[in-house]
């Protein structure tokens, strides 16, 4: 660890040209902006924490509170690009799912619904929510919706063997009546354990 950051701290005053002045602006840049958005998104960085130590309960305080925050004060949102995220560029969208998914953690079907639909709507590319829409349905035993969501997800660009790993949960879970056989061999789709059993953290 000591002597990788010292390789960094060596090459960034290479970078300046040996100017110590610039080498400070440098380390400056870089540091300043994790600063900001700490300062900013602190309750939503707190949530995330909290989601990692499986509080999912406390967690949703922090999310509903940062989620009036950005509603309140939009151009927080910019802050995102020092920290882009893969599926979506919208804090508030990885607000909504993660939110979703400490309802459907504490099987609270209905408000978990209601927070991934709002998500989706939001921003429609994004393949977070249906794919916590997918583990959302399996939890309500709606197999081949579950099944639909995941292909909108995989289609959205989601992780793949996420989705392979879903589909499999599903197929496994469902009884046959309630899938289509052609779908088994898609290779997509994944979800998480049952919602009573917990549920599967959003990969925001």
């Amino acid at each position: 660890m000591y002597l990788s950051a010292a390789g960094i701290a060596a090459g960034l005053f290479y970078m300046s040209g040996g100017s110590f002045y610039l080498f400070l602006v440098i380390i400056v840049a870089l540091l300043v902006p994790g600063m900001i958005q700490a300062r900013f998104w602190r309750d939503y960085l707190t949530s995330q924490s909290l989601i990692a130590q499986k509080k999912h309960l406390e967690a949703i305080v922090y999310l509903q509170r940062f989620l009036k925050t950005i509603r309140a004060r939009p151009e927080l949102k910019k802050l995102i690009w020092i920290n882009a995220r893969p599926y979506t560029r919208d804090v508030e969208v990885m607000t909504l799912v993660n939110l979703g998914v400490c309802h459907l953690w504490l099987n609270q079907l209905k408000k978990a619904d209601t927070a991934l639909m709002e998500a989706a709507k939001l921003d429609p590319e994004s393949p977070l929510p249906y794919y916590n829409l997918a583990l959302l349905s399996q939890a309500k035993d709606d197999f081949a919706k579950a099944l639909e969501y995941l292909d909108q997800a995989e289609s959205l660009g989601f992780k793949r063997s996420s989705i392979a790993q879903a589909r499999l949960s599903i197929l496994a879970e469902a009884p046959k009546d309630q899938t289509d056989p052609s779908d088994s061999d898609s290779g997509s789709g994944t979800p998480v354990s049952r919602a009573k059993k917990g549920g599967r953290r959003a990969s925001a």
